[in-house]
C-alpha cells in the first residue's frame, strides 16, 4: 500500500466492522502524522509504531465522536468547527 501522504503509518486501527462508502466491511485504517492516510485490507497493518484491534466494535474513519452534543444547554455555542477539530490518538 502506498500512503497518501508520504509516511507509513504511526497507528493502524484494524476491525471486522469498518465503515466505509461501500458499508461496513473488515478493514484498516492507517494514521500517519494525526490524518487518516488509507483504508486498506483488514490484514494489511504496514510497519505502523501501534496497531489497535476493534474486533467487532464499529470503527467509523474521520468521525471524532459519533454521540456528542456540540452546543449542550446553558453552555456557549463552540461551532461546529471546533467541536470537530480532534485529532485521532492512540489509546494509552
Amino acid at each position: 500500500m502506498a500512503p497518501m501522504f508520504g509516511a507509513m503509518p504511526d497507528l493502524v486501527l484494524r476491525g471486522r466492522r469498518v465503515l466505509t462508502p461501500q458499508g461496513l466491511r473488515p478493514a484498516a485504517v492507517h494514521v500517519a502524522d494525526g490524518r487518516i492516510a488509507a483504508v486498506a485490507a483488514a490484514g494489511d497493518a504496514g510497519d505502523a509504531d501501534v496497531v489497535v484491534d476493534a474486533g467487532d466494535a464499529v470503527v467509523i474513519p474521520g468521525l471524532v465522536d459519533a454521540h456528542v452534543h456540540v452546543n449542550d444547554p446553558g453552555r456557549a455555542w463552540e461551532g461546529f468547527d471546533a467541536a470537530t477539530r480532534a485529532p485521532p490518538r492512540p489509546a494509552a
